[in-house]
């Protein structure tokens, strides 16, 4: 993103861990030694920011790792930004009807805790969420489709599972 704009937009890159942020920083350097942009190590369910002031927040498979706290995640996107602003998610998305997605929701619930896991990883109830908090546009922008590879740090592409990478395009 910081390598596409010729202009100077106001940027504002949040994570919990500063360490990530942190190499965040060095990575946009070397893309855009130009880009102005404020890090802030943060929690996104208390943001320090008022209402209404962002034209545009995007998450590149961010709020999915925020799963149990997945709709106040969206209601504090709602907040801060203004009126007719978007939220670009980006998620990889599961279809509740295969059978990966009972094994998504078998592992969810016995090692997480996590007994619903389809409101990070099944688009129609993402949408259901956002709708319900407010947002008023919803589009749904394929970005590819894959087969899952082993990850221990992931449950979300399930080794030879299909899955596509999706950005939701998310109008307030």
């Amino acid at each position: 993103m910081a390598e596409k704009f010729s202009h100077n937009p106001n940027i504002v890159s949040l994570d919990l861990n500063f360490a990530a942020l942190k190499y965040n920083r060095k990575k946009i350097k070397k893309i855009n030694p130009k880009a102005k942009i404020t890090y802030i190590a943060c929690d996104y369910l208390n943001l320090p920011f008022k209402n209404s002031a962002f034209d545009c927040i995007t998450s590149y498979y961010g709020f999915p790792n925020m799963a149990q706290s997945s709709p106040r995640v969206m209601q504090e996107s709602y907040r801060i930004l203004r009126r007719k602003g978007l939220v670009l998610d980006t998620r990889i998305l599961v279809s509740d009807k295969d059978e990966y997605y009972n094994q998504l929701k078998s592992i969810a619930t016995a090692n997480m805790n996590f007994p619903n896991p389809e409101i990070v990883s099944v688009e129609q109830l993402i949408l259901q969420i956002y709708k319900k908090i407010g947002f008023s546009e919803f589009k749904n922008e394929k970005i590819g489709e894959s087969i899952g590879e082993f990850n221990e740090l992931d449950i979300i592409p399930m080794q030879g599972q299909k899955f596509k990478s999706s950005v939701l395009i998310i109008k307030k």
